[in-house]
């Protein structure tokens, strides 16, 4: 993704991780690339519509 918008590997990473801000701009790049349908460019304060996850949880290990 770095390579489509034009940034180093370890820029996206660490946006990705919350070291850096995702400015607007950018986030409409990503919306771009990913074809998320503006899911990272939503105003702050107004919300996506929820969805249901289903992920598995994780098993409890039991007391012998």
């Amino acid at each position: 993704m770095a390579e489509h918008v034009h940034l180093h590997v370890d820029t996206v990473a660490s946006i990705e991780q919350g070291r850096l801000a995702l400015q607007p701009y950018r986030a409409e790049q990503f919306d771009e690339v990913l074809e998320t349908g503006g899911a990272l460019t939503v105003p702050r304060g107004r919300q996506l519509p929820r969805t249901r996850l289903h992920l598995a949880q994780p098993q409890r290990q039991r007391r012998r």
